[in-house]
């Protein structure tokens, strides 16, 4: 599932590559990706405009119009956009595909269609309607603990939490408490204050480095788990110990139970 760095990637994809110009048409391929919303309304409202401002929240990427309406982006499990000159190089699972006045293409490209685009008029608003958290990116370290304070939940349950903290999915949330040491399951409140200050601190640098290699996980450090994450897989430091795998919150979890042992009570 694209997580905040691919979609930061995305954002500056568009910011690169479709700005600022000119929408002649707009083709819905496929109605399921629309949220309160008809085709034809949809495919009307953008004619003629131009994104001209993205902004991304978490896992949401936000196209401003020229009309100061947003155009919402969610990736789902397996979406992505892609820009193009010939119709012949559109994605096998285009689902809207935008034409601009140059003639290029832009394309939301969903093939589980878990994803969906949506018309809002105020971000500010639909951010509280949805409940998202804070960017995993920008949360400052106050707020940070504020939001974990008197918290018992298993630590990779609490980055996944997107209406505390937008951004981290699975796999980021794996890489985080294996850089940091912590095991997934650890309640948070068991964590001591200096390891909390770690994981405020790896946050960021676990998002940065992957905004840095544009999501590539070949390109990852060699001390990062996630091009690890896989059955049989082995942990980075020490191929000799095997990655472990657990269920949190529905999603399968890998860890290193050599170097995340997990604590009883905090420190």
């Amino acid at each position: 599932m694209p997580e905040l760095p691919e979609v930061e990637k995305y954002k500056r994809y568009v910011d690169y590559y479709a700005l600022n110009q000119k929408i002649r048409t707009v083709t819905i391929r496929n109605t399921k990706i629309l949220q309160n919303i008809s085709k034809h309304k949809f495919e009307s409202i953008l004619l003629d405009q131009q994104f001209i401002e993205t902004r991304r929240i978490g896992k949401y990427l936000f196209l401003r119009l020229s009309d100061d309406n947003w155009l919402v982006f969610h990736f789902g499990m397996t979406g992505n956009i892609y820009y193009f000159k010939n119709l012949k190089q559109e994605p096998n699972h285009s689902r809207l595909l935008i034409r601009f006045t140059n003639n290029n293409y832009l394309s939301y490209d969903c093939q589980r269609l878990f994803g969906f685009v949506r018309l809002i008029k105020n971000l500010n608003k639909y951010r509280f309607q949805i409940q998202l958290g804070s960017d995993a990116l920008f949360i400052s370290k106050k707020e940070f603990l504020q939001k974990i304070d008197k918290r018992t939940a298993k630590v990779k349950s609490v980055l996944m939490n997107q209406h505390f903290l937008s951004g981290i999915g699975n796999i980021y949330a794996d890489e985080i408490c294996f850089q940091t040491r912590i095991h997934p399951a650890q309640p948070i409140n068991k964590i001591s204050t200096k390891k909390i200050d770690e994981l405020y601190n790896t946050i960021s640098t676990v998002l940065n480095t992957a905004i840095y290699y544009q999501a590539d996980f070949s390109k990852y450090p060699k001390e990062y788990i996630i091009p690890h994450r896989k059955k049989n897989g082995n942990c980075p430091l020490n191929k000799k110990h095997d990655l472990k795998t657990i269920k949190i919150s529905g999603r399968t979890t890998y860890y290193c139970p050599i170097h995340q042992k997990k604590i009883n009570k905090r420190k």
